[in-house]
């Protein structure tokens, strides 16, 4: 797995791990995680997992681990390419862990990640419509509304845009 750091230089002490699952085998490892933390959403790519020998790449998205440590998981995160530069991130975090801030914390970590070291320039999120927590959530990843959304979801489309860094 990769762990992503801190981004802020004040945030000394991140109180979440964020760690971006490589192969297919912590992909299922993470996946039994969910299902005891009682996370149970659709993250597309998981299905997949059966498929996959062991050993395996998981070039399918990015899913990310969420800890407080090596026992604790407070949530998901997962990016999936839409197009050659787009990517659509959703996260969930597990209800014990909800009122922590903890998302708040880590999607801008993983928003840096794929726009400065995966040449990402769009990253879209579909949030719920009238959840202030998920915006907030957003709104620290750096995205803004869009004017689309899924009235049969629920959802709002908001938009981070950057370019990548080069080396």
């Amino acid at each position: 797995m990769i762990e992503l750091t801190p981004l802020d230089k004040d945030e000394w002490m991140p109180r979440v791990r964020v760690q971006v699952i490589e192969t297919a085998d912590e992909a299922r490892r993470v996946l039994d995680e969910l299902v005891t933390a009682g996370i149970r959403s659709d993250i597309q790519s998981m299905d997949l997992i059966a498929q996959k020998p062991p050993g395996a790449d998981w070039p399918e998205g990015y899913v990310v681990r969420l800890a407080l440590g090596p026992s604790t998981i407070l949530g998901w995160a997962h990016a999936r390419r839409s197009q050659r530069r787009t990517a659509v991130l959703s996260w969930e975090t597990a209800r014990a862990s909800w009122d922590h801030g903890y998302m708040r914390e880590a999607i801008p970590r993983i928003v840096q990640w794929l726009l400065r070291r995966r040449g990402i320039i769009e990253i879209y999120a579909a949030v719920p419509i009238g959840d202030d927590k998920s915006e907030a959530v957003a709104k620290r990843g750096g995205f803004e509304p869009t004017e689309q959304g899924d009235p049969a979801k629920r959802t709002h489309l908001w938009l981070c845009k950057g370019a990548p860094e080069t080396a």
